[in-house]
């Protein structure tokens, strides 16, 4: 595969640099990089450049990553010895209050018409219990089941349903 070229004003076909010393030898001609630059076409010569250093070098991406990463891990040794701490995302309120349940809950989020079914600290528990396919179905146990069916409805979008197309 032979490399482009670019046709300078002049006649002079310049071919695009393949490798580092190709690079340097063209940059370091400064009446061709003006002939390019003035034709507009340096741009695209350094793009095709990267392009075939690409080609040529398939591990390079894989190379400035493990790079990138040595000089972040470096820097951050350097400038934050103790570490880095995580941005605080908890929402005002909650933290003026500490109740977070008053704070994020939404009444209209599907689903929340079993919030009085599932109190307390198994209410997860009981939940599953209740959805488990092999639960002791009992009238009590039936009846929590038939609630959450219809707060999971797809046919009653006022409900907390959505349609499926």
């Amino acid at each position: 595969m032979t490399a482009p070229t670019t046709t300078l004003p002049s006649g002079e076909r310049i071919t695009v640099p393949t490798n580092q010393s190709e690079l340097e030898e063209l940059l370091a001609d400064q009446k061709r990089v003006q002939a390019v630059v003035k034709q507009g076409d340096f741009a695209t010569m350094i793009q095709n450049y990267a392009r075939a250093v690409a080609k040529a070098d398939v591990d390079i991406k894989r190379q400035v990553n493990e790079q990138v990463q040595a000089s972040l891990a470096d820097f951050l040794k350097e400038n934050y010895p103790d570490g880095t701490e995580r941005p605080n995302l908890t929402p005002r309120q909650v933290v003026a209050t500490g109740d977070a349940r008053n704070h994020t809950y939404n009444p209209r989020a599907m689903g929340a018409a079993l919030d009085k079914d599932f109190t307390g600290p198994t209410a997860v528990a009981d939940y599953f219990n209740t959805i488990w396919h092999n639960t002791n179905r009992t009238a009590d146990v039936q009846a929590k089941l038939t609630r959450i069916r219809n707060a999971f409805s797809s046919t009653v979008p006022s409900e907390g349903g959505f349609l499926i197309p």
